[in-house]
């Protein structure tokens, strides 16, 4: 089976989105969108595409599919962060009942 994620890398330059396609395996993209693939191996890919331009940021984010599954990573010159959605709920305060 397999675990699906849909990918945007959409917000890099056209010459980066060629080479995170040429990087991917799944060739030409909808304009920088995977739409339910299997992209195991992003992580890796998208650090050896940031060594091809070593002065950009590249971005790439993903959703897959278990509830929550939500990220943005950000390469540069072969280094990574990937970030996670905090969600924090206000203190409750009794005078917000209605």
């Amino acid at each position: 089976m397999g675990y699906y994620t849909d990918f945007d890398f959409s917000g890099n330059r056209p010459e980066v989105i060629r080479a995170i396609e040429d990087s991917s395996g799944y060739g030409k993209s909808s304009d920088g969108h995977y739409s339910q693939i299997k992209w195991y191996d992003w992580n890796k890919n998208m650090l050896t595409v940031s060594l091809l331009f070593p002065e950009e940021i590249l971005m790439i984010s993903g959703e897959g599919e278990e509830q929550g599954d939500i990220w943005e990573a950000y390469f540069k010159n072969g280094k990574s962060k990937t970030i996670h959605p905090e969600i924090n709920f206000p203190k409750f305060d009794e005078g917000m009942l209605k």
